[in-house]
């Protein structure tokens, strides 16, 4: 038979043994020490200077002095010395400075299941300083227990981190979360070593930026993400040169910055629709007046600007640029000489009448025919590079056949110099009439 236990290694009184109280105080101060143990730290590696009667540790790993080779054993203090007490499987702790309980499992003192406070914990992997949580595992589950769950990061400052990093062979390559500032923002690298803010949301504001966001309103790289205003859609348009307006690519709303002369002036605003490569459509709103013209883009050449007409353009004044017109479609018009219509292609028409009360006829070489009378101009001059068909009539407005001859040629300013009333024969002073009609261009 043993002279110990055989669990906690109390020494046996022998029969017939002299001083069986030596034998029996050793067992009640084991007993008293293992009996609801409670031990002062387990992370000491020296024995304390002055500890007090019954104190215990657990011995840390590198012991030295009095507790050297004694690693993971219970060291009690007699008061003259130290006993150590080897642990088996199944042992529980109280740790005073730590505050948890502590369980002897294969070889070596574990916090106990349920304990709040763990220095490290390796899940089929072997945790370190930096990575005290590691799991090795095809996923982890992070579970409600009836309503909600969240995942909480706090780091200590501004400039921290607190953020979750994804890693391929342990080299970085997506960061998101508050990355040395409060700033939510996503970050990603295509080495581990270089790092774009991708995405990034402000605090106060709660806008967003990076690299993702458009740069500019008119930013075309693609797969960036569009904030308002981009290409003035929900927001301002994007202003433009009038020679940066030949080459916009994205469709959107732009607005002159300057002016295109005969055209559109500062601030015209322009709608641009845009094809395939090298076709696009443009139509602009000239800001000065209620002009809308449009082009188009064909094999990447842009042609000439075609003004849209409404119906308040069919009338109105006609005007043309190097014989392109400008204006209205039709211009009508009178004054004292008369009336014209001017049309937008440059074709011109005027006309004109005058009556002469109670003229008198003499006789001349077997007709009667009434003195000069001098022309007037036209209502509207003609260009005088085109030549101008005129047609006249002469009568009487009281039934006397009469007809007429005018004299010189003024077409482009007048009808003629003068003209004059004839007769075959009659009597008396008629009421007499002329009208010139003159068909031309303006331009």
């Amino acid at each position: 038979m043993s002279d110990l236990s055989a669990n906690l290694a109390l020494p046996y009184l022998a029969p017939s043994q002299a001083q069986k109280h030596v034998t029996h105080n050793e067992a009640l101060q084991i007993l008293d020490a293992v009996a609801q143990l409670v031990v002062l730290a387990r992370d000491q590696s020296s024995p304390p200077a002055a500890p007090g009667a019954g104190a215990r540790y657990i011995v840390a790993q590198a012991a030295t002095g009095a507790w050297q080779g004694r690693e993971g054993a219970v060291a009690l203090w007699s008061g003259s010395g130290w006993i150590f007490l080897i642990p088996q499987t199944g042992w529980r702790a109280w740790c005073v400075t730590e505050q948890i309980e502590v369980v002897f499992i294969t070889g070596q003192w574990q916090p106990a299941a349920g304990t709040v406070s763990l220095p490290q914990v390796g899940i089929n992997a072997t945790a370190d300083a930096v990575n005290r949580l590691t799991v090795s595992a095809p996923a982890t589950l992070l579970n409600h227990e009836g309503a909600g769950h969240q995942l909480k990061i706090n780091k200590a400052t501004v400039q921290d981190t607190a953020s979750l990093l994804f890693q391929s062979g342990f080299s970085g390559r997506a960061e998101m979360g508050l990355s040395g500032t409060d700033a939510w923002s996503i970050k990603v690298s295509a080495d581990g070593s270089a790092w774009l803010d991708a995405l990034t949301i402000d605090p106060l504001s709660g806008l967003a930026g990076g690299t993702a966001i458009q740069s500019t309103p008119a930013d075309t790289a693609s797969g960036r993400l569009m904030p308002v205003g981009a290409f003035g859609l929900g927001g301002q348009a994007v202003r433009v040169t009038p020679a940066a307006l030949n080459l916009v690519t994205a469709s959107g709303l732009y607005q002159l910055d300057g002016v295109i002369t005969g055209r559109f002036d500062n601030g015209t605003r322009f709608l641009h629709l845009q094809g395939g490569v090298g076709q696009a459509t443009q139509l602009g709103f000239r800001q000065g007046s209620d002009s809308v013209q449009w082009r188009r883009q064909t094999g990447g050449v842009w042609q000439n600007w075609q003004e849209v007409f409404s119906r308040a353009q069919v009338l109105g004044t006609v005007s043309q640029l190097a014989g392109v017109p400008t204006g209205a479609l039709i211009e009508q018009g009178s004054n004292a000489n008369g009336s014209y219509i001017r049309f937008a292609d440059g074709t011109q028409i005027c006309w004109q009448s005058h009556t002469h009360l109670a003229v008198p006829f003499v006789s001349s070489g077997g007709m009667d025919r009434s003195a000069s009378f001098a022309s007037v101009n036209w209502s509207a001059a003609f260009h005088t590079a085109a030549s101008v068909e005129v047609t006249s009539d002469f009568r009487g407005l009281n039934t006397t056949s009469l007809w007429g001859s005018t004299a010189g040629s003024t077409v482009h300013v007048a009808a003629c110099d003068s003209y004059r009333f004839i007769r075959s024969t009659g009597s008396g002073a008629p009421d007499c009439r002329v009208s010139f009609v003159g068909i031309g261009r303006w331009y």
